[in-house]
């Protein structure tokens, strides 16, 4: 094997690397934030006031995460509340 031709396989070996570790992190990040905002539309089921108490840029960024996971489960699950109106 060529200086050439090992350089780029070294490289190529160095990119994966990284980009597996990378998706590592993100699926633990992932994972994370599903507990997380699970825990969030817990409280907010409970109390729909706590709403009032954010900005209006993490109420936007929460209403769309409930709307998002809301219309996942309704895939998932026919008998969703989401699917009642329909």
């Amino acid at each position: 094997m060529s200086k050439t031709e090992q350089d780029y396989v070294d490289r190529f070996i160095e990119i994966i690397d990284e980009a597996t570790t990378r998706h590592k992190k993100i699926a633990n990040l992932k994972e994370k934030q599903y507990l997380t905002m699970g825990i969030a539309l817990q409280i907010f089921d409970e109390y729909e006031g706590v709403l009032s108490y954010l900005n209006e840029d993490k109420q936007e960024y929460f209403l769309q995460w409930k709307d998002w996971i809301e219309k996942k489960q309704s895939q998932l699950y026919r008998n969703h509340p989401i699917n009642y109106d329909s």
